[in-house]
């Protein structure tokens, strides 16, 4: 077989090469003027040279076509075409019988053979050529196409036939045409055209080949039976030529083609008869073989003619159908061969009438029944094609079909099972995917390929089934790990399942996998992403971690440390830093993997001006440098890549990033230290909380491609999560702070000073307490006078000051850095007093030592009023502690403030009671007159009878005893009078008698009373409890009750002649609380001036008659000690005062 093959594939080369050198030598001939003597065979005229030219063109053609390469084929198709537009040019010319001799314009030709011009092509060649070209060209053109093949094939059949012909006329010695005006052609161009036939046969053998010469076609016959007919004819002429003559020939040509023609005729009939007896026997014959063989064959054959009307069927047709052959014989096939579909039951096309009118091979649609004879209905399967006669007429059918009622049920169970399957297959959600493992040598898995996925493969992998289906995961992922080749491999070739979760680094997602395989060799998987699930697990985890930081009880810095620590651990990055604010700056607050000098460098974000200060915006605001300032500023713009939606930024490359933007893009032109560091992933994610920005956390690798997407969102939260914790230590230490300075503000309001130097001491101890400071100090300070009056000073710094003569007035142009509070108008902060300072002037000798310092102003309204200085914390002093100590002076200020005022206030009081007082003795002066009047009357009488009775000692002692009780009663009012009169102390802590108060106040006020027609009766209860507070306050409260009721008395008796005055004073006591009534029936008041009766000032009497202070102070005694006063009263019928006060001892 190799063999043959071989020589297929050189024989059209070979044969082309032969043509060439061939024409190659007759050329050369023509050339060298040696034509007339090359002669291959006596009596034959020499090739003609065009012959040659076209010759050599073809087989340069033949040559190039065994190339694969697309220009060589062109380039045979230009040399095949020029050769075959030669030929077809001296065709036309000879046709047209134009006089124009084309072959002796290149080699002049003068001889003459027979009386024909030698040297001329013969018009059979230039046919030959025109055909053989035309289908070199196509097949040059169109090389694929297998009809170009055999229209080759058939042309190279043609020639070669033609050729064998010609050759075998000059083997015989009577080559053809020669003795006519015919040109003949020439036995050296008859040999070329011969390798020119079994080049074209051999160039692309077709199978029509074969089917040329032994199929039953016309030219296969003409080929087997016309050919050798032709041979007798030729060496018949042949015969005559060498018998007789060429001359002869010609003088007897009627006759002789006469005689051929009977002999040719003669030898057809004989062998057309001898064929037909041959046909005939092998037709019987075949009859008996087919007949036998439809009769054993399973399936059932009905047989038409070319009308459709049945000419047999076999046992089985006649069984499926019903029908004998003889009763069907005639009838037409849709009687017979009755078929409907059998799911709309409606006629089924018949495939025989297609066969008829389109001569092809048609088989039935699915779902056919055959209804046979009786009714009787079956499932089956044909198939129908043309019976062709020998000339390839159709001359009728035969149709084979069978029973498949079983297979079609069983199939249809099938179809929906599979369809079932597939439905799943590609509606699962789950993704699946049947692999074939690949081995090497030694039976290792090394590869494996896809054989089938379904739709939610290739949504959960991002593959797609059309690029990869037959490829192997190495070809499509070349980065995929070892682990999965040598699971799958372990499933496909042992058999055992396995399920496991893993990462595919390729695809870059989480899978959950369950492979099995469902032949040795082979294995399949289902699978679901599960990278979602992953991630959320991962983010629940750090969030769990993190939770459990931020909840732990420690501090704001534990909690930094803490967080810092985890976050590296976490993102597996090389540094960690957190920025928080202070003041208005974002230092770093803790850093974890960052170079010393890159935290020192780069921990301030805030950019001095020339002046020292703090570079601001139009607003106001510091300008934060950086990209870390871009972050915690909120300048950012979201459709940059670099950045997210909520103002993080994140880089994998930032020296691309620097490369590939502009400051613009970036919104501020930033330092670059971390670039410059060498990191290349960077990211910053604020820390916000409310609407406030609390800081910013940073991480840096010096590796590219740390973070993704996901990463950056995830830190976000974390960055949620702990600005909410820092917010709540922040909120609990001021809450704390806020407690303390409460409590120390509490503390100095309730402190009891002795004056206004004590109540200072006293704050500025709080103070250092609050600040953790150790030493101290308040100054008065005078705007107007621009000096400074040292108030007091920490007794610390009593104990360690050392200056002589040390000043207690500071001019504000003489002091130092401690005056810069009240030149800047805001609080000083100096926490390494050491470093170098313009403002420091130096300590006087003996100063304390300082390490740090911080003073703030104090305000009252726009204007400083004092200053207040801290010094030597440990630690150094925070923003933290300036409002502190800020808002510690300010309300403690206050209350120095409202300490000053109630002391001033105090002092108007006291004198105020005592003006009260002497308007009240002013008032009872008649009356302690009258009082004093009578005694001394008595006295005065006394003494005028004992001058009378001089002598009288009985009388006389008498007359004295009396004498001594005036005196004595006189003695009595004066003193009442004294102790009511002089000043009165607060004793908060005494206790008396609400009785004692009315019965003294009695003593001194009954008489006048009485003497102004106005009665007083009293009921006092005698179990009455004792009540805390000032006896001789409550005697005032008393006598100015009783004296308004007196006024109020007088005034009805005015308008009412006849009144009667009144007043009823009661005690009592209950529910704890002492009560004391006083009820007169004077002249009543309004609403109006009950709601006004208590304001101070206000009075119902006539000017120069009350000053509207004495209810106003009673009422103010009485709240004083805890108690209240009430008022009932009806114009022109009473008035009722009750006054009640807590019960005490």
């Amino acid at each position: 077989m190799k063999f043959k093959n071989a020589v297929v594939r050189i024989a059209a080369p070979a044969s082309a090469v032969m043509m060439m050198l061939f024409c190659i030598a007759v050329l050369m001939s023509w050339i060298t003027g040696t034509s007339m003597q090359l002669r291959l065979l006596s009596n034959s005229t020499p090739m003609p040279p065009v012959a040659a030219i076209c010759g050599l063109l073809t087989s340069f053609a033949i040559l190039l076509l065994q190339s694969r390469k697309t220009a060589f084929r062109v380039a045979a198709s230009v040399c095949a075409g020029t050769a075959g537009l030669v030929a077809f040019t001296l065709l036309g010319v000879w046709l047209a019988h134009i006089p124009v001799d084309i072959e002796n314009l290149i080699v002049a030709v003068p001889d003459v053979f027979l009386g024909v011009k030698i040297g001329r092509m013969s018009p059979i060649g230039m046919v030959f050529f025109i055909l053989a070209d035309a289908a070199l060209v196509l097949t040059g053109l169109f090389p694929a196409e297998r009809r170009i093949r055999q229209i080759g094939d058939t042309i190279g059949m043609v020639i070669l036939v033609a050729v064998s012909v010609i050759l075998t006329g000059y083997w015989y010695g009577a080559p053809l045409l020669y003795g006519g005006t015919f040109i003949p052609v020439p036995f050296a161009s008859a040999l070329m055209f011969f390798a020119l036939a079994a080049a074209l046969l051999f160039i692309m053998p077709d199978a029509l080949f074969s089917r040329l010469i032994t199929g039953t076609s016309v030219f296969a016959s003409f080929m087997r039976y016309v050919v050798p007919a032709i041979t007798v004819v030729i060496m018949v002429s042949g015969w005559f030529v060498l018998t007789f003559g060429a001359g002869l020939v010609r003088e007897n040509r009627v006759i002789i083609d006469s005689l051929v023609a009977i002999i040719s005729v003669a030898i057809l009939t004989a062998v057309s008869f001898a064929v037909s007896r041959r046909a005939g026997r092998k037709l019987q014959e075949s009859e008996a073989r087919l007949s036998a063989t439809l009769r054993s064959i399973g399936d059932g054959v009905i047989a038409t003619d070319a009308s459709g009307n049945v000419i047999s069927l076999n046992n089985v047709a006649e069984t499926l159908t019903g029908w004998k052959t003889r009763d069907a014989f005639g009838r037409g096939l849709s009687e017979i061969f009755n078929i409907v579909n059998a799911q709309t039951r409606r006629p089924a096309a018949n495939p025989v009438f297609r066969v008829l009118t389109e001569g092809i091979i048609v088989g039935l649609a699915n779902h056919t029944a055959l209804i046979a004879r009786d009714g009787t209905e079956r499932q089956i399967a044909d198939s129908a094609a043309p019976i062709r006669s020998e000339r390839g007429d159709i001359i009728g059918t035969v149709l084979v079909f069978r029973d498949v009622t079983d297979e079609y049920h069983m199939q249809e169970s099938v179809t929906k099972s599979e369809e079932q399957y597939r439905h799943l297959f590609s509606e699962m959600r789950a993704g699946f995917a049947l692999h074939e493992i690949i081995c090497d040598v030694d039976g290792t898995p090394t590869d494996y390929r896809f054989l089938a996925v379904n739709d939610a493969f290739e949504r959960m992998t991002g593959l797609k089934r059309a690029d990869i289906i037959g490829k192997t995961v190495r070809e499509v992922m070349p980065a995929t790990e070892a682990v999965w080749i040598e699971r799958y491999g372990r499933v496909a070739l042992t058999g055992e399942p396995i399920q496991f979760e893993d990462f595919s680094g390729a695809l870059d997602r989480y899978y959950d996998v369950r492979a099995y395989s469902p032949k040795r060799g082979t294995f399949a998987v289902i699978f679901n992403d599960i990278t979602s699930l992953k991630q959320n697990e991962r983010e629940r985890e750090a969030t769990i971690s993190m939770l459990k930081l931020i909840n732990a009880r420690n501090g704001k810095h534990e909690l930094i440390q803490a967080v810092t620590m985890y976050l590296k651990e976490w993102s597996g990055c090389e540094a960690v830093g957190v920025r928080l604010k202070e003041g208005d700056d974002y230092p770093y607050f803790e850093t974890r993997g960052f170079p010393s000098e890159f935290v020192k460098c780069e921990s301030s974000l805030c950019t001095p001006d020339i002046n020292g200060q703090l570079t601001r915006d139009s607003a106001g605001n510091p300008v934060l440098d950086c990209m870390c300032g871009n972050v915690l500023q909120e300048r950012f713009d979201p459709s940059k890549n670099f950045f997210t939606t909520r103002g993080s930024f994140w880089s994998n490359g930032t020296t691309e990033l620097l490369a590939t933007t502009t400051d613009a893009e970036r919104q501020a032109r930033t330092r670059n230290r971390c670039n410059g560091e060498g990191y290349e992933s960077v990211a910053l994610v604020a820390l916000r909380n409310g609407g406030e920005t609390i800081g910013l956390i940073q991480i840096n690798d010096h590796r590219k491609n740390r973070f993704t997407a996901e990463f950056i969102g995830m830190l976000e939260r974390m960055a949620d999560s702990l600005a909410v914790a820092l917010t709540q230590r922040s909120v609990e230490k001021a809450l704390r702070e806020s407690e303390a300075m409460l409590q120390c503000l509490w503390n100095i309001s309730q402190y009891r000073a002795k004056d206004m130097q004590d109540l200072l001491d006293f704050t500025l101890n709080e103070s250092l307490a609050l600040t953790g400071s150790t030493i101290g100090y308040i100054y008065h300070y005078s705007e107007e006078k621009k000096e400074f009056t040292l108030n007091t000073w920490s007794r610390e710094v009593m104990k360690e000051c050392a200056v002589m003569n040390p000043q207690t007035l500071y001019q504000l142009e003489k002091t130092g850095i401690w005056g810069e509070v009240v030149r800047q108008r805001k609080a000083i902060v100096v926490n390494d007093f050491d470093a170098p300072h313009p403002q420091k002037r130096g300590y006087p000798e003996g100063h304390v030592k300082l390490s740090n310092f911080l003073t703030v102003p104090v305000l009252s309204g726009e204007h400083i009023v004092a200053v207040a200085g801290m010094g030597n914390k440990k630690g150094g002093y925070t923003h933290a502690d300036v409002k502190t100590l800020t808002h510690l002076m300010d309300s403690a200020w206050k209350i120095v403030e409202r300490y000053d005022a109630l002391e001033s206030l105090r002092k108007h009081e006291v004198a105020l009671m005592q003006t009260e007082k002497l308007k009240s003795l002013g008032v009872l002066a008649t009356g302690i007159a009258h009082e004093l009047n009578q005694p001394l009357m008595a006295l005065s009488m006394a003494l005028d009878l004992m001058l009378l009775k001089p002598g009288d000692s009985a009388f006389a002692a008498g007359k004295i005893e009396s004498m001594k009780g005036y005196i004595s009663r006189i003695t009595k009012i004066v003193e009442q009078v004294r102790t009511f009169a002089r000043e009165q102390h607060e004793d908060a802590g005494g206790s008396f008698s609400v009785n004692d108060a009315v019965t003294n106040v009695l003593s001194m006020i009954g008489a006048q009373f009485g003497n102004s027609n106005v009665r007083i009766a009293e009921s006092l209860d005698e179990s009455l409890p004792r009540s805390r507070g000032n006896l001789f306050r409550m005697e005032q409260v008393v006598l100015n009750l009783l004296s308004n009721a007196k006024d109020a008395i007088q005034e009805r008796m005015e308008s009412e002649r006849g009144h009667s005055g009144e007043i009823m004073i009661r005690t009592s006591c209950a529910d704890g609380m002492v009560r004391m009534n006083i009820r007169d029936n004077g002249c009543g008041m309004s609403d109006e001036v009950k709601r006004s009766l208590f304001t101070p000032f206000f009075t119902t009497k006539p000017e120069g008659f009350g000053t509207g202070l004495g209810l106003s102070i009673a009422y103010g005694i009485v709240k004083s000690m805890g108690g209240d006063i009430h008022i009932i009263s009806r114009p022109q019928q009473f008035t009722e005062f009750t006054v009640t006060l807590p019960a005490g001892v």
